[in-house]
This record gives structure tokens, C-alpha cells and sequence, in this order.
């Protein structure tokens, strides 16, 4: 670390989209669907999940010999991490940083979930605009 003291704050984060993609691939060889469970059920198999497959990162890590402060590893569910995010995000909403509009965002009618822009090729097409009025 060159001399300077340094803290390396290990953490992993859910990956989101990429985790419910995963786990509703295994939920398909289970012959069974995301829509078949109640959210808060839901969520607490896909957490489950998590913490049983989140120790690779950390094996790694360990293996390669970093020196981190292993005791206050975070993790993005974390209850405290989640009331901060909560928070901020409210701070910034009152702040009129963060804001809710409509906006086009890049939708998988398979997975039924939006993806960001690093994970959408764009092309450039003719076709037909379609028009849908939401209630």
C-alpha cells in the first residue's frame, strides 16, 4: 500500500438484474416461474440464493492474498446498507437531484424487467412506432 495507511472495505453488491436472470434460469429447470411465489417470498429465495453463492468473490480475493478488513464486509442487502440507500435516495429526491418522469428505458418482455444501457446493443431500424396508453 506504499507507506500510506488504507483501508480496503470488502463488499459485494446483489448484481440485480443479472441474479434474477440466473436464478429465474433455475427456476425454469424446476419447471416453476418468478410468478408463481409471492414477492416478499420471492425475495427471500433469491437472497438465499445469494448468500449461498456469493462466497466465490471472496474465496478469490482471500486466495490472491489482499489484505482486507474481513470483519466489516458489506453487502448491498444489508439492512444497514439498504436504510442508507434508502435515505440518500430520498435526500436526493428532496434535493431535486433524483426524480421520477417517464422515460423510454430498455424493456425484455421475456424477463419482464428493464435492462441498463450497458447491456442493450442499440441498432439503428425502420419499422413501425407502436402506441400503448397505460391506465
Amino acid at each position: 500500500m506504499k507507506g500510506f495507511s488504507a483501508l480496503w472495505l470488502p463488499g459485494t453488491d446483489h448484481a440485480g438484474i443479472e441474479t434474477q436472470f440466473v436464478f429465474e434460469k433455475k427456476l425454469r429447470t424446476e419447471g416453476k416461474s418468478r410468478l408463481d411465489f409471492k414477492p416478499e417470498e420471492l425475495f427471500e429465495m433469491i437472497k438465499k440464493y445469494v448468500n449461498e453463492n456469493r462466497g466465490g468473490i471472496e474465496g478469490q480475493l482471500r486466495r490472491l492474498g489482499f489484505s482486507l478488513d474481513w470483519a466489516r464486509e458489506k453487502y448491498t442487502l444489508d439492512q444497514d446498507v439498504v436504510a442508507i440507500v434508502y435515505d440518500t435516495f430520498k435526500k436526493l429526491f428532496d434535493d431535486k437531484l433524483a426524480y421520477r418522469a417517464e422515460r423510454l428505458v430498455n424493456y425484455c418482455t421475456f424477463d419482464g424487467t428493464s435492462f441498463s444501457d450497458l447491456e442493450v446493443l442499440s441498432e439503428e431500424k425502420e419499422g413501425l412506432i407502436y402506441y400503448i396508453k397505460y391506465p
